[in-house]
């Protein structure tokens, strides 16, 4: 009885042992639950990124990223940048710009301007500079905050 225990426990610790050790032999890309490779961290990442992103600007000419509640009408980060998004991609940027000015009218008096923009970024740069600046800038809709 006592072999069969110990031939039975010797079992299930070799199959927990290679259930552990099963990542390593699967490709990057393959992941399941609940052995994981965590593809999301060990895939290769792309140097650039972009962001879309409302910015405010000020008699001066000083720029300022709105915050989410004025660019994208919510204080979810995540989903005023989803609304910013696809307001690029459908097209409808300029109406968009329109709305954040209404909202940057009560919540942001100093912006005079909003710019609606698509940026692109160097990560690796991005992560180094005190103030990082875009590799490239494409303005897709500006507006004037009527006062």
């Amino acid at each position: 009885m006592r072999r069969a225990t110990g031939v039975r426990a010797a079992v299930v610790g070799a199959v927990a042992v290679l259930a552990v050790l099963l990542p390593i032999v699967r490709g990057r890309g393959d992941d399941s639950f609940p052995l994981s490779n965590y593809p999301m961290f060990t895939r290769d990442q792309p140097g650039e990124t972009t962001f879309v992103r409302a910015l405010g600007i000020n008699a001066g000419g000083v720029e300022q990223v709105l915050p989410p509640e004025v660019a994208g009408g919510t204080i979810e980060v995540i989903h005023a940048n989803r609304t910013l998004r696809q307001a690029v991609r459908d097209g409808r940027a300029p109406e968009l710009c329109a709305e954040v000015a209404a909202r940057a009218l009560v919540s942001a008096p100093d912006v005079e301007r909003v710019l609606i923009v698509t940026e692109r970024y160097d990560v690796v740069a991005a992560l180094r500079a005190e103030r990082p600046e875009p590799v490239s800038r494409d303005v897709r809709a500006a507006c004037e905050v009527d006062a």
